[in-house]
């Protein structure tokens, strides 16, 4: 069995304070419903699916590897330029 990512939570919940979305926003536009979303930032869901982490990372505008604990601080931003 896999290891539960640790405080993906409480990743996610700080990124989507900082662009000043609210659960129910952050859950229509990765199309997921609130309360899943609500479970994800208490930790509930241990194992969540990597389209819908990657989902979330895009609109948070944070690497995959910040919201997993792989990265962190300022280098964890997505960005917005294609080269």
């Amino acid at each position: 069995m896999t290891k539960p990512i640790e405080g993906i939570g409480q990743r996610v919940r700080q990124a989507r304070e900082r662009l000043h979305i609210s659960q129910a926003e952050l859950a229509r536009r990765v199309e997921a419903s609130a309360y899943g979303m609500n479970l994800l930032e208490q930790g509930v869901t241990k194992h969540p699916r990597v389209d819908r982490l990657a989902a979330i990372a895009d609109v948070l505008e944070v690497s995959l590897d910040y919201l997993t604990g792989r990265e962190k601080g300022r280098n964890a931003e997505v960005s917005t330029t294609k080269g």
